[in-house]
């Protein structure tokens, strides 16, 4: 049976229900009247997504996060690209630049690229509800690549782990910032001379004035770790910081 999402958590709420139902006697003593154990490791398995394809974009891409910090993940060239993303990286720009979609806008930060040494062919993956991880392995023209990928709950860190076998290599780490931070739609003015359309197709004398683009991201390694500072024009900035760790044989 294929369960939409809202069916999804439409079980999941009985079933917590079911699990500690309570009445009240004449004398107001409460007392239960069911109990049930539920192994929701296993009742949450019934549901995880599973891929035996490599998602080729964000839309097929598995997902983890933490309601503030969170990242995905699909196959982009001969890389597994990681993007990242955060719920307060917004443009933070006055209200003369555009409507609150432009500049209240949360902002794409960049991706990680993890390059294996073959060429990706197929995967195994899934997404854990009750672990909140994705788990699997990666299948390469040279070897396998284990992955377990997860957003940490409290701490604000994307985690990758991964695993080479059967002839695959050292996976290769790079960063790629987003151009410049900016909204990622249309309709804001990139220059005076887009000022007056865009007063008329909203029928108001906003904007006033345009919506430059912010400075490029400065990427620098301080201490062994790498780190990517955003400069905005609006006044915040923020900064994404990483490291790739050898933890065993063929582990990283």
């Amino acid at each position: 049976m294929n369960l939409t999402r809202t069916a999804m958590i439409g079980t999941c709420v009985i079933a917590w229900f079911a699990g500690g139902m309570v009445t009240a006697d004449d004398d107001g003593e409460q007392r239960d009247i069911v109990h049930a154990s539920i192994d929701w490791r296993d009742f949450l398995a019934r549901h995880d997504m599973l891929w035996n394809r490599l998602p080729g974009n964000w839309r097929e891409a598995p997902w983890t996060g933490n309601g503030m910090l969170g990242s995905m993940f699909w196959i982009e060239g001969n890389a597994l690209r990681i993007q990242a993303f955060r719920g307060d990286v917004q443009a933070h720009r006055p209200m003369t630049q555009g409507f609150s979609g432009y500049t209240r806008a949360r902002l794409q930060i960049g991706s990680h690229f993890l390059a294996p040494v073959g060429k990706p062919a197929g995967c195994d993956l899934r997404l854990s509800y009750y672990d909140a991880e994705v788990v699997g392995t990666i299948y390469t023209d040279k070897g396998d690549l284990k992955i377990r990928h997860f957003t940490h709950a409290e701490d604000m860190a994307i985690v990758t782990e991964l695993e080479v076998a059967r002839g695959e290599g050292p996976v290769q780490l790079t960063w790629q910032p987003d151009k410049n931070a900016m909204p990622t739609r249309p309709g804001y003015a990139r220059a005076k001379e887009d000022l007056p359309e865009l007063q008329r197709k909203y029928r108001s004398r906003y904007p006033t004035e345009p919506f430059p683009p912010n400075p490029d991201a400065v990427v620098k390694s301080v201490d062994d770790v790498n780190i990517c500072i955003q400069h905005m024009l609006g006044g915040s900035r923020h900064c994404t910081a990483w490291k790739m760790i050898k933890t065993g044989q063929g582990k990283q």
